[in-house]
C-alpha cells in the first residue's frame, strides 16, 4: 500500500524524465522553458531554470540552460542555472561551464564552480586548480575543489611541481588533511621563500600527521617569527612524554592563549606532571595565571587533574564551572567530592548538588551499590516544599531516583500549569514507564499550551513500547493541537513516536508534510525532524523540495537529515552498525517502492542530483548518506547532560526558551524557578538555546 501511494505522489508532483513522461510532452514542455529563459522578466528567468533542473531530457535541458548562460546577465539566474546544470551534471557541458567560470568573478563565481565539481572531469580539475591562482575565483575554487576532496591532492601536487611557490594550492592540501601529501608538505616547507615555508607548515599543522613531527622540530627556531609560531603551535598537538622538559621551557614566557596550548600540550603529554603545574598556576599570586591554568582544568577534567578541581570549587570564584567539571570526570571519579560537598557544605552545596545528579546520570552503572544509595540520599535531603522543590524534584529524576514518582504524580495534577510544566519535565528526565499513565492522563485534559507542550515533550522522549498502549488516545489529543501554532512544533514530535494504523499514519503524513510549508522555521524544521522519525517514506518529495527551496539553513538541513533517515529506513544495506557519521560497509541498491517500481531507479538518481554542487556541507553529506543508503538512525541518543541557568531579575516562575538541537528539533520549553534547564542523554553536539522575549 505504502508503495502504491509513493507511486501516485510522485507521478502528481513530479514527472521522471524518463519513463513516466512521453517524448512529445518532454519536448513540448523544454520549449516553453526555453522561451521563459529568454524572457525580459527576471522571475520568470530564474523560475524556469530551477525547472530545467527536473524537467525535459538531461541532453535537451543541458543544452538550453548551457545556451542562456553565454547569454544571461543577471547573477541571480547564473546562479539558477549553474544549480540546475549541478543536477544535470555530464561530461559534455564542462567546457561550458569552465569559459563561463573563466568570465565570472561576481555573484555566481561560487555557484558556477560548484558545478565544475559535480561534472568533475580531468579538464574541468584543471580550471579548478587554474582559477585558484585569481584574486577573483579563489575563494570559489578552493570552495569547489573542497568537495572533490583528497581525490584532487594529485592535480594540486602536480600544480605545485610546476609552480612550488602556489600558495592557494599548498593551503587546500592543508584544508583536505590529505596525508598523502605530507612528503610533498615536508620538501616545500624547506623553501627559502617564507611565505611557502609559512604554508606548507600551516597545511602540514593542519594535517596533524606525525610524520611531520621532525619538519616542526626543524622549525621552532625559524628566523621568521610567524613559521616558528607556526612549528611550535603544531608541536603542542604531537606533544609526548619526551617533550615534557621543552614544554616546560616555553611556559614561563608564553602569555594568553599561548600560555593555554602550553598547558594543555602538557596535560596531554604527561598529566601526571601536568597536573601538578596546574596545581602550582592555581595557586598563583597572578590571576592571569590563575584564570587560564582554571580553565585548562575545567575544560580538560580527568582522574590526575581531581586536587585541582577541588581546590577550584572550594575556592568559590568557579565553583559552579568546577562542579560541572567533577560531574564529567572519567568513571565517577569526581562523584565524592560532589557527594561530601552536598552533604557537609552549608554554602554554594546547590551547585555540588546539581553536579552530583549530573555524575549519576552519567555514570550511575559504574558507581558502587554504595556510593550510588549515599548519593541518592543526599539528593533526598532537599526540600520538596517551598522555592526550591521543583529543582529537588528535577535533580532526582535527573539521578533517576525512582522514589521521587509519587511527588512527579502530585505535581502533574497541581493547580498552577508551571508546577505541570516542571513535574512532566522530571517524568521525562526519569523515563520510567510507571509515570507514563499519569502522564497521558495529564495531558489529555491539559489546556494550558506551556504545560501541554512540555508534556508532549517528555512523552516523546519516551520508548514506543511505553506509549503504545496509548497511542489512540494521544493521537487523539494532538489532532486539534496541530491547529494551535503555540503548541503545533512540539505535539509534531509527539505524533512522530506514536505507533498508528494505516489509517492514522497517512493522516499524520498529510499534517506533517502541511507544517513543512509552515511559516515558522521553527514548525518545519521539527516537522522535517518528525517525518524522518515517523518513517514517513512518500515524504521524500516534500522533504527534497525543502532542502532545494528553503530559506533558512537550519530548516534545510534538518530536511537533509530526515531525508537520509527515511531512504537507510527502505534499503536493504549491509552498513556495519557504527555510530552516526560512519559510512562503514557497503549498501545494496536502494529501492523505496516495490522491487520492480519502474520509478525506483529514478528516485535514487532524483536525490542523487541533488547533492550535487550542494553549498553547505553538512546537507551535502546527508544528501550523499540518502543517496547511498547509509545508515542514519532517526534518534540518535548518548551521555551527554545539557545543563544550563538563565538568570532573570523579571520572571521568578521561571524563563521560556527555545532549544535547537543538531539533528533538527527545535522546541520551546521553560526553565524551572532557578532558571535552571536540564536534557539528559544525549549524543555530542552543539545546541543553541535562545531566551523567549515576551
Amino acid at each position: 500500500m505504502i508503495g502504491a501511494l509513493s507511486v501516485l505522489t510522485v507521478a502528481l508532483s513530479l514527472p521522471s524524465p524518463g519513463a513516466a513522461q512521453p517524448s512529445w510532452l518532454a519536448r513540448t514542455r523544454l520549449a516553453e522553458l526555453r522561451s521563459e529563459l529568454q524572457s525580459s522578466s527576471l522571475v520568470l528567468r530564474e523560475r524556469a531554470a530551477r525547472r530545467l533542473a527536473t524537467e525535459g531530457s538531461d541532453a535537451g535541458a543541458r543544452r538550453v540552460l548551457l545556451d542562456a548562460l553565454t547569454l544571461e546577465r543577471s547573477s541571480r539566474v547564473r546562479v539558477a542555472i549553474a544549480r540546475a546544470l549541478s543536477w544535470r551534471a555530464h561530461p559534455s557541458i564542462a567546457m561550458g561551464l569552465i569559459e563561463a567560470l573563466d568570465a565570472s568573478g561576481g555573484a555566481d563565481a561560487r555557484d558556477l564552480a560548484l558545478a565544475l565539481a559535480t561534472v568533475d572531469t580531468p579538464a574541468s580539475r584543471i580550471a579548478l586548480v587554474d582559477a585558484l591562482g585569481r584574486d577573483d575565483l579563489q575563494a570559489a575554487a578552493h570552495e569547489a575543489l573542497l568537495v572533490l576532496g583528497p581525490s584532487v591532492a594529485p592535480t594540486l601536487a602536480g600544480r605545485l611541481r610546476e609552480d612550488p611557490t602556489h600558495i592557494p594550492a599548498i593551503a587546500l592540501l592543508g584544508a583536505m588533511r590529505d596525508v598523502g601529501s605530507v612528503p610533498l608538505l615536508d620538501r616545500l616547507a624547506a623553501s627559502p621563500a617564507v611565505p611557502v615555508r609559512r604554508a606548507a607548515l600551516t597545511a602540514l599543522a593542519a594535517i596533524g600527521d606525525v610524520r611531520a613531527r621532525p619538519t616542526f622540530l626543524a622549525h621552532v627556531d625559524d628566523p621568521d617569527a610567524s613559521i616558528a609560531l607556526v612549528a611550535t603551535d603544531a608541536l603542542l598537538g604531537l606533544a609526548t612524554a619526551a617533550d615534557v622538559p621543552r614544554l616546560e621551557t616555553w611556559l614561563p614566557d608564553a602569555v594568553d592563549v599561548r600560555r593555554r596550548r602550553v598547558l594543555e600540550a602538557l596535560l596531554h603529554a604527561d598529566a601526571t606532571r601536568a597536573a601538578a603545574i596546574l596545581a602550582a598556576e592555581v595557586g598563583s599570586a597572578d590571576p592571569d595565571r590563575v584564570l587560564i591554568a582554571g580553565g585548562v582544568a575545567i575544560d580538560h577534567p580527568q582522574v590526575a587533574l581531581l586536587p585541582v578541581l577541588y581546590g577550584l570549587y572550594e575556592e568559590g570564584t568557579r565553583r559552579a564551572e568546577a562542579a560541572s567539571a567533577l560531574a564529567e570526570v572519567d568513571g565517577g571519579a569526581g562523584i565524592g567530592v560532589l557527594l561530601r560537598e552536598t552533604v557537609q557544605a552549608e554554602d554554594g552545596s546547590e551547585h555540588a548538588r546539581r553536579g552530583l545528579a549530573v555524575a549519576l546520570r552519567r555514570w550511575g552503572e559504574r558507581l558502587s551499590v554504595r556510593v550510588r544509595r549515599q548519593s541518592i540520599a543526599a539528593l533526598q535531603a532537599g526540600a520538596l516544599d517551598g522555592p526550591a522543590a521543583a529543582q529537588t524534584v528535577t535533580l532526582r529524576a535527573l539521578a533517576r531516583d525512582r522514589s521521587v514518582l509519587p511527588r512527579i504524580r502530585e505535581n502533574l495534577a497541581a493547580d498552577d500549569p508551571s508546577a505541570r510544566g516542571w513535574a512532566a519535565q522530571a517524568a521525562g528526565l526519569l523515563g520510567d514507564e510507571d509515570v507514563v499513565d499519569t502522564l497521558v492522563e495529564a495531558l489529555v485534559e491539559e489546556a494550558d499550551p506551556s504545560a501541554f507542550r512540555q508534556m508532549a515533550l517528555a512523552l516523546s522522549t519516551l520508548p514506543t513500547s511505553a506509549t503504545s498502549a496509548h497511542a489512540h488516545r494521544l493521537w487523539a489529543a494532538a489532532l486539534p493541537a496541530f491547529a494551535d501554532p503555540s503548541r503545533v512544533a512540539e505535539v509534531a514530535l509527539l505524533a512522530a513516536s506514536l505507533e498508528l494504523d494505516a489509517r492514522d499514519r497517512r493522516r499524520r503524513g498529510v499534517l506533517l508534510r502541511r507544517l513543512l510549508r509552515h511559516a515558522s522555521e521553527r514548525v518545519r524544521s521539527s516537522a522535517a525532524w518528525a517525518l524522518g522519525r515517523a518513517g514517513e517514506t512518500s515524504a521524500w518529495r516534500a522533504l527534497l523540495d525543502r532542502v532545494d527551496v528553503d530559506d533558512s539553513l537550519t530548516v534545510r538541513r534538518a530536511a537533509a537529515r530526515a531525508l537520509a533517515v527515511l531512504r537507510s529506513g527502505v534499503v536493504q544495506h549491509t552498513v556495519d552498525a557504527t555510530a552516526e557519521g560512519s559510512e562503514s560497509g557497503t549498501a545494496a541498491r536502494l529501492a523505496p517502492f516495490a522491487d520492480d517500481d519502474p520509478n525506483a531507479e529514478w528516485v535514487t538518481e532524483t536525490i542523487d542530483r541533488r547533492g550535487r554542487g550542494e553549498r553547505d556541507d553538512t546537507v551535502r553529506g546527508f544528501i550523499r548518506r540518502a543517496g547511498r543508503g547509509i545508515h542514519t538512525p532517526a534518534v540518535l541518543g548518548g551521555a551527554e547532560v545539557l545543563r544550563l541557568r538563565v538568570v532573570s531579575a523579571a520572571a521568578a516562575g521561571g524563563v521560556e526558551i527555545e532549544v535547537q538541537h543538531a539533528d533538527g528539533r527545535w522546541v520551546r520549553t521553560q526553565t524551572l524557578p532557578t532558571g535552571e534547564y536540564f536534557l539528559a542523554d544525549l549524543p555530542s553536539q552543539t545546541l543553541d538555546v535562545r531566551v523567549v522575549v515576551q
